[in-house]
């Protein structure tokens, strides 16, 4: 119980909301195939995808950790991490159209009893292929780092 609230706390500071400490940390089973859309309604919120992006690296830590798992989104995606999907078919981590199909195919958990959505553009797919591939690529989210001025 103590670890939830560090966890609600570290989270509610990188996220800039209030709420996240009086809602409580989100419920377990979200955390077991990282599934945290509708945690607020409409859109997917920063909140959303940055809890989706901490559970990811739970999973698959990749070298620079959640602070810098965020910058990269940010890179890509803007400073607010609005549904990044409605902003651009690209997704959060801005994977390229022609490579997303293969890429979602390859890296996609098969295990998990929710399936990550085919569609490059939703922010749970997107996160989680991302960090799977950074993961896999052990270095400093590799194409990415070419991005470093927008988040270094």
């Amino acid at each position: 119980m103590k670890r939830s609230i560090v966890i609600a706390a570290v989270l509610a500071a990188l996220v800039g909301s209030t709420t996240q400490v009086a809602q409580g940390a989100p419920k377990e089973w979200r955390w077991q195939e990282c599934r945290f859309s509708s945690l607020e309604p409409g859109v997917w919120t920063r909140r959303e995808i940055v809890l989706t992006i901490d559970c990811a690296l739970r999973k698959w830590p990749v070298p620079g950790g959640l602070d810098l798992a965020v910058a990269v989104a940010q890179c890509e995606s803007g400073p607010d991490l609005k549904d990044p999907g409605t902003v651009s078919p690209l997704g959060t981590y801005q994977q390229i159209a022609l490579y997303w199909p293969g890429r979602w195919q390859f890296w996609s958990p098969a295990h998990w009893k929710k399936p990550l959505a085919p569609e490059g553009a939703n922010p749970r797919s997107n996160v989680v292929v991302s960090v799977r591939m950074a993961h896999a690529d052990g270095s400093w989210w590799g194409d990415w780092s070419s991005s470093a001025p927008c988040w270094a």
